[in-house]
């Protein structure tokens, strides 16, 4: 049973390998190996195709993550009901101070939407 869990190197069938390659995963010998920062590759070519990875993953967690929509929306909608709660504002001072004052189309405006 032990014998199936041997493997061999990819390139000499008769040895034993000693290590798999991290990027492709084929299993290789003590010659063969190529060791790098990031583990052992079965050739220069893994091992420059997991360094770009690395690198890219790097570039990835730097960037910005975008917002999602519902931040987008949510912005807006407080907004425009800063700007309702100051037109609201606004108006009820202006009725204030028309109270006392009849201008016929501004008073009735004024009054019938404040009070």
């Amino acid at each position: 049973m032990a014998l199936q869990n041997r493997s061999y190197c990819v390139n000499h069938s008769a040895v034993e390998a000693v290590a798999r390659c991290k990027t492709c995963r084929k299993p290789v010998c003590a010659t063969c190996v190529v060791s790098g920062a990031t583990g052992h590759f079965c050739s220069e070519e893994c091992k420059e195709k997991h360094a770009q990875f690395i690198q890219r993953a790097q570039q990835l967690e730097r960037a910005p993550k975008p917002r999602p929509a519902w931040i987008h929306k949510l912005r807006v909608l407080v907004v425009r009901l800063v700007i309702l709660a100051v037109i609201l504002i606004i108006a009820g001072v202006a009725a204030d101070m028309f109270a006392d004052i009849r201008i016929p189309f501004l008073s009735d405006i004024l009054h019938r939407f404040v009070r």
